[in-house]
């Protein structure tokens, strides 16, 4: 399968992000590099960029796409939450930019045989690295309810959150794929707001399987150490629980001066063309001088 995502907030992520075109800069999120290779496209052949994303296809085809910018480049198979690690690694002190778009890729959502779909035709996975940790399936499996319930308040804010959990449990054998949970939750409880159920149990699953917010903490509180000052953090966000984590960091940190006093949203035309972008939220924050 392709490896195809469009990336949401595209020009206004760059545009915040890039001060210096000789500059050194980190996606964290490299996905089919679409942020990147706009990074390139603005600082090559001076500049440098550091691609992080934990899914081996994505450096694949990554690699693939930014031949053209010759050895201005590197692409590293991890987690940017050990961002801190990785540069001392490679012998990399500190950068003047860090970009994460902590959304899903389209790729991920697409491929039936991740499980991330409603659609899937396969048991739901949902881990971004399938070399390691437990699938979602293997949590439905071996979690309590009383954890799921914890799973599902926590990370997606289900109010009926123990019934929700006892349901899936009592009809775990009824469920051979992904397909089968969201169909079971559909039918069991009706859409009364406006995100039904088996939107929300997806999410959960799915941030819980792959510790997405202890990511985000985990990068966040690495900033300061990996930024220059006057070097900028942009992140992009899609739901709440993740936008109000890099909001109050970036508001309460010392070492940062916030540059978007509101958050960033897509335009009309962009979510008309990208439906996955009408939830997203990008902050923006630069590491301050001392003096």
């Amino acid at each position: 399968m392709k490896y195809s995502h469009r990336p949401v907030l595209l020009g206004e992520s760059i545009t915040y992000l890039v001060q210096n075109k000789k500059g050194i800069y980190v996606d964290c999120t490299l996905g089919g590099a679409g942020h990147t290779a706009h990074i390139l496209e603005k600082i090559y052949p001076e500049g440098f960029v550091i691609g992080f994303d934990k899914d081996r296809d994505a450096i694949y085809t990554s690699i693939k796409r930014l031949r053209r910018f010759d050895s201005s480049f590197l692409l590293i198979n991890g987690d940017f939450r050990e961002i801190y690690i990785w540069f001392e690694r490679i012998g990399m002190e500190k950068v003047d930019g860090v970009l994460a778009d902590l959304g899903i890729s389209s790729y991920q959502v697409d491929n039936k045989e991740r499980g991330f779909s409603f659609s899937s035709e396969v048991l739901p996975d949902m881990r971004m690295d399938r070399t390691k940790g437990k699938s979602a399936w293997d949590v439905l499996n071996e979690s309590s309810v009383s954890l799921l319930s914890e799973i599902f308040s926590t990370y997606g804010e289900i109010k009926r959150s123990y019934e929700v959990a006892s349901f899936i449990k009592k009809n775990l054998k009824k469920i051979k794929s992904a397909e089968d949970l969201s169909e079971l939750l559909k039918k069991r409880f009706p859409k009364r707001g406006r995100i039904h159920p088996a939107t929300l149990v997806f999410q959960a699953l799915r941030i819980y399987v792959n510790d997405e917010l202890g990511a985000l903490k985990d990068l966040l509180f690495s900033l300061p150490h990996v930024l220059n000052p006057g070097g900028r953090a942009v992140i992009i966000s899609y739901h709440s629980l993740e936008d109000r984590i890099v909001k109050n960091f970036f508001r309460d940190s010392e070492d940062f001066k916030v540059i978007t006093k509101k958050p960033i949203t897509p335009t009309y035309k962009e979510i008309q063309e990208n439906r996955r972008a009408r939830s997203a939220k990008m902050r923006v924050a630069e590491r301050m001088r001392r003096e």
